[in-house]
């Protein structure tokens, strides 16, 4: 591994993101991944396809192109190399980044690396075979992470490799679908639109609100002007659907359409809202109108604006054509008559504008191929037609399914998710109603759907809540009605409680006390959405005071935002901290969940290595950033070189024309570039930035820290200055430091002010304690700890000393590497004891030096497991009871304070662990 990429903090990133990869893989199915290693590149491959591959220097990364961000993918096309297409619907691609890269860019390649995997686990056809999983490679990568990882389920018989033929064979299905699920229907425009205005043909859920710009508008009307098809139309036909939306907003005379349009909505209702002069409502239900212009003279089609509207060429607005009720002659003449008085026209070009206007007019007769879907499909197949059609379409997700259920029987539930999601996007003015406008999110209706859904049945995935709210009984498979009735009441309840304006903006109240102040700080929106849910389970469900509740969900926010918990597999991760939740009915209960999870993510590593890893980024939106940031406004931190607080400028409500604060180069980009750093990934690193008012940030201009600072120093006593320098997470003499050094330094002080707050926010200090300070249990706690910790010593020093023999030094520099071993000869050398040596008189060696982690990456090593693994049933065992060790004690030997039940296991724990290390 240290020779894939030398650099320990690439290597620890890139490590640590193939690690997760196999457990988001496993997540999707035990039988669907393997790991190999064949020519220097660990791979991990899911399903048929290559999903991640580490080679000397880069990372093979599988990605679904089609669902990449514009701005992703114009990083990708710049950093990157496409490599191999795969064979997959929708289509997935390899592409080959350069280590520095890749971890500048994980943060966004988390989400469509997740699709990635999810269309790549649907090409597994049998389980991996030992031929084709490298079990050495996977041990590896848990020694060197102190990680346990899963292994995949192999198709084996009886210990050897079973061959596919060995496979069973599946049964055959017969597809009983029709062998045609639609017919050929052949429109004029015209008619098509009068279907529209009679309410036969209506949108149904299933689509989305029309979003075209006037300028796709324009072209559309371009190309059937010239003659050009412009694509079928599919419909659906379908005679039991309900709440379906009209296209335009007036009343139609048909109350349930006939005809529903699944492929061609946005075309259908652009032309409906030209050729009628309609409104139609946009994507935030609000009534427009699309005012398209057109010049006769050369058949040129324009958005319409305000110099349009004054030169005499133009047809303004071509919607008068149709929708005036004047005759077209009439028409004719007017334009005529206006252009030759401005202008000045000749007979033969009053003729060529004439015919083109005529031509423009017969559009209404333009001819259109519908393909209607027959009636009884089901929703399930209308979207799989959809998405094999529709190359450009948005994959139809769970989501929309749920909200065309509640179209169906319960629209005032649709109603109500829409009517709060619109209110929060607009502002109240002073004196106005109560309303969720917020500064942190704007969120969707299928968003809060996710919320409702979570609090009322527990789940995060919404493919299984589809089907429980058509009332499916999961032990007979039949619908019913009353059951159906019954899941739609619990959702909602749910529902009322999630949009109840006093428990969303009493939880909003969570994200500002965490430090957060604006989505402008917030790298995902799925985390506010989450903590919501969780926030509402110990409210509602728990009966947590709502003192307690705001402080325990904060710092629960903190973590999971600083840690990106809710990012990569989303979904999954929530539906197990549901389930972790689920039976949980008390305010203590539900607080030692949280408080468990919180311990077990915010570890002595996590602050000291993870984080300050996390902040080598000039990615200007990443969690750790943003943490960084959240904790200065938290901690009143005052503005670089100025009187005013941080928070007082990070304010959402303040408007100007330039933002109050800004970010700004602490070792300036020109200076750098002059002085030989010329990568923006090293100049835009988020350790050189730092907030700053406008008018300073004007003033230091390219200078270097050398010849600013101690100009600006002037302005402060010493004190003050100190105090900024700390809260700055500023090195001492830091202007006069190397670049790199300054850097690095900084790094580990911006983790250290993160941490703080969120020690603040704590109210209790997580950081180190001395035994003395404890009571009787914690102080018998860490007494038993400090008997497993030499005991393991102990019997590792003699199993490795009887395998290989004296020194053990060097099976220890074989399992830790070069990087591992430094860190111990550091500590070594500073006499650094984690605990004091076991009495065994004046000897010393390696082993007294190590940490309770580092002893469990030695009993698990690959070769080193059969030498303690006759004491255990198995490493799960093992690693359960280190697991309820380590939150009560950290890698630094020291030890912290936890509730009393996670205390209790602890101690029982470290009594099972030193009954079985007796064994050996």
């Amino acid at each position: 591994m240290n020779a894939l990429y030398p650099n320990e903090a690439l290597r620890t990133r890139c490590l640590t993101f193939f690690t997760e990869a196999i457990q988001q893989a496993h997540g999707l199915g035990e039988s669907r991944w393997s790991v190999t290693l064949r020519k220097r590149q660990v791979s991990l491959n899911v399903g048929k396809l290559l999903a991640v591959g580490l080679s000397k220097g880069s990372v093979y990364l599988g990605l679904p192109p089609t669902r990449l961000s514009e701005e992703l993918a114009g990083l990708l096309d710049t950093h990157g190399v496409w490599d191999k297409e795969f064979s997959t619907f929708p289509s997935t691609q390899l592409i080959e980044l350069s280590a520095e890269s890749f971890v500048e860019l994980v943060d966004q390649l988390r989400a469509p690396f997740a699709d990635f995997l999810r269309i790549a686990a649907d090409t597994a056809r049998q389980p991996p075979t030992y031929r084709l999983h490298s079990p050495g490679a996977l041990a590896c990568l848990q020694v060197a992470l102190g990680k346990t990882l899963p292994a995949p389920v192999f198709a084996t018989r009886g210990g050897e490799e079973e061959s596919e033929q060995d496979t069973p064979r599946p049964r055959a299905v017969a597809i009983k679908t029709p062998p045609i699920l639609f017919e050929r229907v052949e429109y004029h425009l015209d008619n098509l639109l009068s279907y529209v205005e009679l309410g036969d043909i209506g949108l149904p859920d299933i689509q989305r609100p029309f979003v075209w710009k006037w300028t796709k508008v324009r072209d559309l009307l371009d190309s059937m002007y010239r003659g050009y098809p412009v694509g079928y139309l599919l419909f659906w036909t379908n005679e039991n659907v309900q709440g379906t939306r009209q296209i335009g907003t007036g009343a139609k005379q048909s109350k349930v359409p006939q005809l529903l349009v699944v492929d061609g909505q946005q075309r259908l209702t652009s032309l409906f809202a030209v050729f009628r002069g309609h409104a139609v409502l946009d994507e935030e239900f609000r009534q427009v109108r699309v005012e398209i212009a057109f010049r006769p003279r050369d058949g040129k089609f324009e958005v319409s604006d305000a110099a349009i509207r004054k030169d005499p060429e133009f047809i303004p607005n071509i919607s008068e054509l149709w929708s005036s009720g004047k005759p077209t002659s009439k028409l004719i003449r007017e334009f005529l008559k206006n252009l030759d008085d401005k202008k000045g026209l000749d007979e033969e070009e009053e003729d060529a504008i004439s015919h083109n206007i005529e031509r423009l007019v017969a559009l209404n007769k333009y001819p259109f191929t519908a393909l209607k879907i027959l009636p009884g499909v089901e929703e399930e197949a209308v979207s799989n037609i959809f998405v094999r059609i529709n190359s450009e379409g948005v994959k139809l997700n769970q989501a929309d399914f749920i909200l065309t259920l509640l179209s169906v029987f319960w629209e005032e539930g649709r109603t109500a998710l829409e009517s709060f999601c619109r209110q929060a996007r607009t502002p109240v003015a002073v004196g106005g109603p109560p309303s969720p406008f917020n500064h942190f999110i704007e969120p969707s209706p299928d968003q809060l759907l996710r919320v409702s859904v979570a609090l009322a049945f527990d789940r995060a995935r919404l493919k299984a809540v589809y089907q429980i709210l058509r009332g499916k009984n999961p032990e007979s498979g039949q619908f019913s009605a009353e059951r159906r009735q019954q899941q739609f009441d619990k959702l909602r309840e749910a529902q009322n409680r999630v949009l109840d304006l006093n428990n969303w903006h009493l939880f909003l109240g969570v994200l500002v006390a965490a430090g957060y102040r604006s989505s402008e700080m917030i790298s995902s929106q799925t985390s506010i959405l989450y903590a919501y849910v969780v926030y509402l389970i110990g409210k509602l469900r728990c009966g947590v005071e709502e003192h307690k509740l705001q402080r325990l969900v904060s710092r629960w926010f903190f973590t999971i935002s600083v840690s990106g918990r809710y990012t990569g597999s989303p979904e999954s991760v929530m539906e197990e901290d549901l389930n972790r939740l689920k039976e949980v009915a008390t305010a203590d209960a539900f607080a030692e969940v949280l408080e468990r999870i919180i311990a077990s993510t915010l570890t002595h590593d996590f602050w000291t290595i993870t984080l300050p890893n996390d902040l080598e980024t000039s990615a200007a939106k990443s969690p750790s950033l943003f943490a960084y940031y959240a904790a200065q406004n938290r901690l009143g931190a005052p503005v670089l070189f100025s009187d005013k607080k941080i928070s007082d400028l990070l304010d959402p409500t303040i408007r100007s024309r330039r933002k109050a604060l800004e970010r700004h180069h602490l070792f300036p980009r020109a200076w750098l570039e002059r002085n030989g750093v010329g990568d923006m990934k090293v100049i835009n690193q988020a350790a050189n930035f730092a907030f700053l008012e406008w008018p300073d940030n004007l003033q230091i201009g390219d200078a270097p820290p050398t010849d600013y600072v101690p100009e600006l120093k002037k302005r402060f006593s010493s004190a003050a200055w100190e105090k900024m320098g700390v809260m700055h997470a500023l090195p001492a003499g830091w202007e006069k430091l190397p670049y790199e050094k300054f850097l690095a330094e900084r790094r580990a002080l911006m983790a250290t002010i993160i941490r703080r707050s969120y020690e603040d926010l704590s109210g209790i200090s997580y950081i180190e304690m001395n035994p003395a300070e404890g009571t009787d249990e914690e102080r018998n706690a860490w007494e038993l700890i400090e008997k497993v910790e030499h005991s393991m010593r102990d019997v590792v020093r003699r199993k490795y000393t009887e395998k290989w023999g004296n020194p053990v030094e060097n099976r220890v520099r074989a399992v830790f590497g070069d990087g591992g071993w430094e860190k111990i000869e550091k500590n070594r050398k500073r006499g650094q004891y984690r605990l004091s040596p076991a009495a065994s008189g004046d000897r010393e060696d390696v082993l007294d030096f190590i940490t309770l982690g580092q002893l469990e990456q030695m009993m698990v090593a690959p070769d080193a497991w059969a030498l303690f693994s006759g004491a255990f049933s198995g490493k799960p065992e093992f690693d359960g009871l280190l697991k309820a060790i380590k939150p009560v004690r950290n890698d630094q030997a020291h030890f912290r304070r936890v509730p009393e039940q996670e205390l209790l296991r602890c101690r029982l724990a470290c009594g099972d662990l030193l009954t079985l290390l007796g064994r050996l």
